[in-house]
């Protein structure tokens, strides 16, 4: 009963804090790398200047609307990709709770 007693207790532990720091460490690279992808940051740093560094009137006319586009396209991948790993997060926290909802339900039945 000791060594059951202890394979659980130290299954909970493991699961729910040792194996959560690897996780949420590994959720926050993939959002860093989806992040240097969509290169966000330099959209906005670059968002009134023009082009290609040109000063004529066609590139400035362009540019806004461009980085615009650039900026809202890439917002929604981070946005998406931020849902998407926190629903994974939320998954793998419910997931050990699944055998034992199984056998709840199937005892009502």
């Amino acid at each position: 009963m000791q060594i059951f007693k202890e394979f659980l207790l130290g299954f909970w532990i493991w699961w729910y804090f040792e194996r959560q720091f690897d996780l949420l460490r590994s959720i926050a690279g993939v959002l860093n790398g989806l992040a240097q992808r969509t290169r966000l940051d330099v959209s906005i740093r670059y968002l009134f200047v023009p082009l290609y560094q040109s000063r004529s009137a066609a590139s400035l006319v362009f540019s806004l609307p461009a980085r615009l586009f650039m900026l809202l396209f890439g917002g929604v991948v981070q946005l998406i990709g931020t849902a998407i790993a926190i629903i994974a997060w939320i998954t793998y926290i419910l997931l050990p709770l699944l055998p034992v909802v199984l056998l709840w339900l199937w005892a009502l039945a």
